[in-house]
């Protein structure tokens, strides 16, 4: 299920723990508190978790927190962090073929590549609830962007 979101509930910062903890702030201050932040890496999202505990709230009960990337420090936070998973090892082997083509002369295969990634769920999510048992004033705020399988890594 999509969710449109206005400007005010979207931020654009550094991919940082600092700038994280800062962008979940202003949006955890706004008027309806949102019930969900979906980060654009791992370590927004860790700043993002900071950001709610110190606001007394409790993750996931009255947030829920994704990352993406699927860093070795999403499963070291309190809760574990739901996150996406990237093909890194691909992603990697896809880009050195594309520079040795390249660098023999040849044009990149192509200019833009798709490749499969995991929703990796854990401990900062909670289930959807519907909007018409959820409380009036509940809304999604995001820090960036994210895609499913079930993994407790």
């Amino acid at each position: 299920m999509g969710v449109l979101l206005t400007p005010d509930r979207l931020r654009h910062v550094e991919p940082t723990t600092a700038q994280g903890k800062r962008a979940a702030a202003e949006l955890l201050d706004l008027e309806p508190r949102p019930t969900a932040i979906v980060c654009f890496n791992d370590k927004v999202a860790v700043g993002t978790l900071q950001a709610a505990r110190e606001r007394g709230l409790r993750v996931p009960e009255d947030l829920s927190v994704t990352g993406f990337d699927d860093i070795d420090l999403a499963e070291a936070t309190d809760p574990r962090l739901t996150t996406v998973r990237q093909p890194l090892q691909e992603m990697g082997r896809i880009a050195v073929t594309q520079l040795m083509r390249v660098l023999d002369g040849h044009l990149p295969e192509a200019l833009h590549i798709e490749l499969a990634t995991t929703l990796v769920v854990r401990d900062s999510t909670a289930a959807f609830i519907a909007p018409a048992q959820r409380h009036p004033a509940a809304t999604t705020a995001t820090a960036a962007s994210p895609r499913t399988a079930r993994s407790d890594r």
